[in-house]
């Protein structure tokens, strides 16, 4: 039977479409830490109680974490459904259920969704927090939205936004490490219609965010983001290797891409690794430019690239049911993790913006 775990998430708050502008007033800016967290999201709690209000999020590892293991632990392993959605009681939960999963609810009968508590488990460094307040007033976008100002750096950049490009760069702009981030098996599947599954590649893959090293003395401003990515199967791609680089100003600095070919043995510039060109990684699963929702060949990225091709929608906010971030499919794997990551935040609930 197909299990989905998922849970209630605090409401993102959706911009409203427009024209990137300058940074809010001092006066917008002081509802960051007292009716909105610093980094943006609603910090009540929703009027049922199933979205809890934001307390400061998940500091300290679990009790049953043992460091240098490589395995993470899971926070709330203990916990148990609150309530279920399938085929037969979706349409009461219809408000919350996104049209992918309410067809798959009414289509496959074996298929449901286990409900969990949430939990607003984000947690960012003191120093991250203090550099988002600081964009709120500091920090603009410019040519149109597809540029941020260099001023903008170490933290979430537009964490009031005022549009839908706004809210896509703090998406694109979110912290996750300082520091490098390595993956040592990325591997991507492929399900067909009749079941039957295939790895498509394995890859080691490496990313940094030069826009949160703002100690390093010889960083590039301009420079966000930087990535590469080894393939070790399948056997005919063995070998081949892939590097990103992404700029404050996509349109100045449009994003560099290479390639490596071993059975050419050399370094070529790729024409254009985003938008909708598709991403070999998954043979084609997703694109470059990043489909929402999909798992990338470089991480959860929901979104990469230049958002030339994107918009905003109608102000708002909403309640979604989502799959628990890497719990408990990340914290109950048995490949191993680095130890490091348990101090990455926990994707599980989220607040948006990030």
């Amino acid at each position: 039977m197909k299990l989905t775990c998922s849970l209630f998430i605090a409401a993102c708050m959706a911009a409203v479409a427009g024209h990137p502008g300058a940074a809010v007033s001092t006066d917008e800016a002081k509802a960051l830490g007292t009716t909105l967290t610093e980094f943006g999201a609603i910090k009540a709690g929703n009027a049922d109680g199933s979205i809890p209000a934001y307390t400061g999020g998940l500091t300290k590892a679990p009790a049953d974490f043992k460091p240098g293991t490589g395995y993470w632990a899971n926070p709330f392993g203990g916990e148990k459904p609150l309530f279920r959605i399938d085929g037969k009681n979706y349409t009461q939960h219809a408000d919350r259920l996104s049209e992918g999963q309410k067809f798959l609810l009414k289509t496959y009968p074996a298929y449901y969704l286990d409900i969990y508590p949430s939990h607003r488990s984000a947690a960012y460094p003191e120093k991250v927090l203090k550099a988002t307040v600081r964009n709120a007033t500091g920090c603009s976008a410019a040519k149109d939205g597809l540029a941020v100002d260099t001023a903008c750096r170490g933290g979430i950049p537009f964490p009031i936004p005022k549009n839908g490009k706004e809210v896509l760069w703090s998406l694109i702009l979110r912290y996750l490490t300082d520091t490098a981030v390595t993956t040592e098996n990325g591997r991507a599947w492929l399900v067909d219609a009749n079941g039957k599954v295939t790895m498509v590649s394995d890859q080691i893959t490496l990313q940094e965010r030069p826009y949160y090293q703002v100690d390093q003395k010889d960083r590039d401003p301009q420079m966000f983001w930087r990535t590469y990515s080894v393939t070790r199967a399948p056997a005919r791609l063995a070998g081949d290797m892939t590097m990103l680089v992404d700029y404050l100003d996509t349109d100045a600095k449009p994003r560099r891409a290479y390639s490596y070919s071993p059975g050419q043995r050399r370094v070529k510039v790729a024409p254009d690794l985003g938008h909708d060109t598709p991403n070999p990684g998954t043979a084609g699963g997703n694109t470059f430019g990043g489909d929402v929702g999909i798992q990338s060949t470089f991480g959860n990225l929901l979104m990469s690239g230049s958002i030339d091709a994107s918009g905003g929608s109608d102000g708002g906010t909403w309640g979604v049911q989502v799959p628990p971030g890497g719990l408990p499919g990340g914290f109950m794997a048995t490949e191993k993790r680095h130890p490091a990551c348990a101090d990455t935040p926990s994707l599980r609930s989220r607040p948006c913006p990030v």
